[in-house]
């Protein structure tokens, strides 16, 4: 869902693709260290990105971070 997000992208679709993110990143990492550290990587990969990407890059570092 990540990969097609445009600028055109709707909330729901955003939503969407967040939680593509925070599931990859939760089924990649090994321990809550690696969680943290794949949100860090979003939260930078983020400014490589602009429009819906972007946002929903930072929404899934934010909600990942927040689930401490």
């Amino acid at each position: 869902m990540f990969d097609s997000l445009d600028d055109n992208a709707t909330e729901e679709q955003i939503g969407a693709a967040v939680s593509e993110l925070i599931q990859e990143a939760h089924d990649r990492a090994f321990c809550r260290e690696t969680l943290l550290m794949l949100a860090t990587n979003y939260w930078h990969e983020a400014a490589h990105h602009h429009g819906a990407k972007a946002r929903a890059l930072k929404w899934a570092a934010q909600e990942i971070r927040s689930d401490e």
